[in-house]
């Protein structure tokens, strides 16, 4: 069984939060792409086999806050490592009662927030006279995780409970964070959450591909999200031409 714990023990992660995510998804081999989607669905999978190996690119919506994408992510993430074989998954907001999403969803949670690491944080919190209003807010931050999963794994931990975790499953998150004194941080972290983002693998796969005259300017374009002309004035601005 490949567990997020063991994904973490192989990228020697340890118990310390992932900044980078994609980075680490694409490390492994797997695109990922940040578009808009319909709003009820959070993420897709698409699965290759065609050319007798498996690939796969992983698309991540954009219309939903930078911690729910980073847990979608995770999630894809799972059913890439276990090559869950519907050649599309569509993960919605709605996670239907079936072993690989349940797996996804277990996978996502103690991969972005370790259960040792959420319980040595809370205590510590405890200690200093911290409220859960705080608490919350500030594994959110920390950890890149959102408001929802943040207070499923402190229930599920048994490290609160649910009448200690009302208010915070109340409020709404920009409130969550100006009672904390972090909600300026919180905003600069929300800047870009809905901007499209080409793979970051694709698009140097495309630059290469490009440069060795394998593909056009209009494929450059789209895998960057952008239209030929700001492909070209990007290409010149690099030193492409």
């Amino acid at each position: 069984m490949i567990s997020a714990g063991r994904v973490r023990d192989v990228l020697r992660i340890d118990d310390q939060p992932i900044g980078d995510l994609v980075g680490l998804v694409e490390q492994l081999g797997y695109p990922v792409v940040h578009a808009p989607l319909p709003e009820d669905i959070h993420g897709l999978n698409i699965r290759d086999a065609r050319e007798g190996r498996t690939s796969r690119v992983i698309v991540v919506s954009t219309q939903v806050p930078w911690t729910r994408q980073r847990y979608t992510l995770a999630h894809e993430l799972c059913h890439a490592l276990y090559d869950d074989r519907d050649q599309i998954i569509i993960d919605r907001v709605d996670v239907p009662e079936v072993l690989p999403e349940l797996r996804a969803e277990s996978f996502a949670r103690h991969l972005l927030l370790p259960r040792r690491s959420l319980t040595r944080e809370v205590q510590a919190a405890r200690m200093r006279g911290a409220n859960y209003v705080h608490i919350v807010a500030s594994l959110m931050l920390r950890w890149g995780i959102s408001r929802q999963a943040t207070v499923k794994a402190l229930i599920d931990d048994g490290l609160a409970t649910h009448s200690e975790l009302r208010t915070v499953s109340t409020l709404s998150v920009p409130n969550i964070m100006r009672q904390s004194g972090l909600f300026e941080e919180w905003q600069n972290l929300s800047s870009d959450e809905s901007l499209p983002c080409p793979s970051p693998i694709l698009a140097e796969r495309a630059l290469e591909a490009y440069s060795r005259g394998w593909v056009s300017i209009r494929i450059v374009a789209e895998l960057l999200g952008v239209t030929i002309s700001e492909a070209e004035q990007q290409l010149q601005d690099q030193g492409w031409y």
